[in-house]
């Protein structure tokens, strides 16, 4: 009866043994997994967002309800309200039209200690168009601030216009103020028309990835190897950003997903390489 009782004994200890041996198993593996799934799920450092960007906003104040195609301009009022909500957090703007209301935009600039790119927004509408370019000459040669005038935006990729029809424009503006004066296009259409570089002071191109289907850990690189590529083309010219950004919305292009994160990503990242590169830009936007 004793020798049964020991065998019993040892065999319940052999069992407890074993059943820790596994439990011990089962917890350095499950310590392992864990250890190696928060080695590459660990958070990622961004740059630091700078107090001052050294660069400028694209700014379009725009009210709901509200349209340049009806006429129905923002008040001085309004464009005043968000031109001051980016005092010192930028050092310039870029407007993009230049009658009305718009053509004080410098001067409510000025206040808040911003330089102004100034565009004027040109259509197939002849007669607005020299309504425009007229409020464009006259605002950038009475401010100071207004450190360049851009002439159109996107009429090429958007077939507004052709090469001839904006090169003629250009002409007049350059030929009316002592401003630099470009227009501004998409990094490929610049490439496509080299011989338009002839007709303006600077090259202003758009650099936006996420339309182009950039997934967002590559969309800095992309912009860069634009700019490398520019430079090559137009050699003589400097090159200005006009617009660089990514969507906090939106639908998914190939690659590129629009959310607040990847916008956050793209940004921090963009604004420490631009620094680095010492490149002109402006992003697009300051407001939605």
């Amino acid at each position: 009866m004793l020798s049964l009782l020991n065998r019993f004994l040892v065999y319940s200890d052999m069992t407890a043994k074993s059943r820790f041996s596994n439990f011990l198993v089962a917890a350095i593996f499950a310590l392992l997994t864990f250890g190696v799934w928060a080695y590459l799920n660990r958070p990622q450092q961004e740059p630091a967002w700078p107090e001052l960007i050294k660069g400028g906003f694209d700014v379009a104040p725009w009210r709901n309800g509200k349209s340049p195609y009806n006429n129905d301009m923002p008040t001085l009022e309004e464009i005043d309200a968000d031109i001051g909500l980016l005092e010192g957090k930028a050092t310039a703007i870029r407007i993009y039209q230049a009658r009305g209301t718009f053509e004080q935009a410098p001067v409510i600039a000025a206040k808040y200690h911003l330089n102004v790119a100034m565009g004027c927004y040109l259509d197939k509408n002849m007669d607005m168009n020299e309504v425009e370019m007229a409020a464009l000459i006259r605002s950038g040669n009475a401010n100071d601030n207004v450190r360049r005038l851009i002439v159109g935006n996107e009429v090429l990729t958007t077939n507004l216009m052709d090469e001839q029809q904006i090169a003629k424009y250009l002409d007049r503006v350059r030929a009316e103020t002592h401003k630099p004066v470009s227009t501004a296009e998409t990094w490929n259409e610049w490439v496509a028309h080299p011989d338009l570089a002839d007709h303006v002071d600077f090259i202003m191109a758009h650099m936006l990835p996420y339309w182009e289907g950039v997934p967002v850990d590559q969309a800095v690189d992309h912009v860069v190897k634009r700019m490398e590529l520019l430079k090559r083309v137009f050699p003589k010219k400097p090159i200005v950003i006009g617009e660089v950004g990514w969507p906090s919305e939106g639908r998914t292009r190939g690659a590129a997903e629009a959310s607040v994160a990847n916008e956050a990503m793209f940004l921090r990242r963009f604004l420490d390489r631009a620094k680095r590169e010492g490149y002109i830009f402006y992003i697009m936007e300051a407001y939605d």
